[in-house]
């Protein structure tokens, strides 16, 4: 930024300045690309809206930061599924107040290769990944309701295969299915 405001002041070099107290408007039946060898910033004293008639994608290489810094932060998907994916490190799930899972018309699964453990005032459950229930508390253990003992049981839950890095076929094969702003060349 500092860059193009030394390039426009006083035009010592090539720059292009648009101005309008009005306000300025770009408009195309076509595509509209904007690109920079450096930094691109959109900056608003208001609001910023962006909105696509069919998709929209959001790549970085390095990282993506999102922030509501005064009101909350909303991610809806009014059909199909949501899924969030940490495919080589954690992913945490962290609020300085309550969290709340819920299923309204379906139900909740929690699986893990390496255990499960819910604790919570020195107390825990933990389900080992052989198949063992733990149930440990430094204060009373209180179970209520009819009991039924029955032999060991076992089920399988499969998980989901996640790749170390993105396979180069995959983002091709992503990119063709993509419609993006700027034309790839190959769309008669």
């Amino acid at each position: 930024m500092q860059q193009f405001q030394d390039n426009a002041k006083d035009l010592s070099a090539s720059a292009i300045l648009l101005s309008a107290p009005k306000g300025i408007g770009a408009v195309t039946p076509a595509s509209l690309l904007l690109k920079s060898g450096d930094a691109l910033y959109v900056q608003s004293n208001d609001e910023i809206n962006l909105a696509a008639a069919q998709r929209m994608s959001l790549h970085a290489n390095q990282a993506i930061s999102l922030l509501a810094q005064q009101e909350g932060m909303r991610l809806v998907s009014g059909k199909g599924p949501l899924e969030i994916e940490s495919h080589d490190d954690v992913l945490n799930l962290i609020a300085q107040q309550d969290i709340t899972l819920q299923s309204a018309r379906g139900h909740v699964q929690l699986t893990a290769k390496n255990g499960i453990t819910l604790g919570c005032g020195g107390a825990y459950i933990r389900i080992t990944p052989q198949g063992e229930i733990q149930i440990h508390g430094p204060g009373l253990v209180s179970i209520k309701g009819q009991h039924r003992l029955n032999p060991a049981t076992r089920e399988e839950f499969p998980l989901p295969e996640l790749p170390g890095s993105v396979c180069k076929d995959c983002q091709k094969r992503a990119q063709a299915a993509a419609k993006g702003f700027v034309s790839r060349g190959d769309q008669a």
